[in-house]
């Protein structure tokens, strides 16, 4: 897999890890003792990110707020590695860059001998 791949499925993965914590946002209670009824949906969305959930006890606010926190790791975790990513990414189109520009470099050397070639002859 190529480096920009890996950028590519990161960032996807990030928007959909954003995603969740905006819908955990959206039903977590005030009260962080009050029991809250978790969509089937996002469950499996929170299980998917790694996050178990214990389903011998009701889901409160305090648990939606630990997913969250969980998932932002997850998200900090991600960035992190983006960055790291896209230095590697650079690193690549400069070594490309070099490599073009050797080849161009000779390229000219060897039109420059031809035309030395041909102007000796003239």
């Amino acid at each position: 897999m190529s480096t920009m791949d890996t950028i590519q499925q990161a960032n996807a993965q990030i928007a959909a890890l954003n995603a969740l914590v905006a819908q955990l946002r959206a039903i977590c209670p005030a009260d962080s003792n009050d029991v809250v009824a978790v969509p089937q949906d996002i469950q499996v969305q929170v299980q998917a990110a790694g996050i178990t959930i214990d389903t011998t006890q009701d889901i409160t606010g305090n648990i939606i707020k630990l997913w969250i926190e969980q998932l932002n790791n997850q998200i900090d975790s991600l960035n992190s590695s983006q960055q790291l990513n896209m230095i590697k990414l650079q690193s690549e189109m400069n070594k490309q860059n070099e490599a073009y520009e050797l080849l161009s470099n000779q390229m000219k050397q060897m039109q420059n001998a031809t035309q030395s070639i041909i102007n000796n002859m003239r």
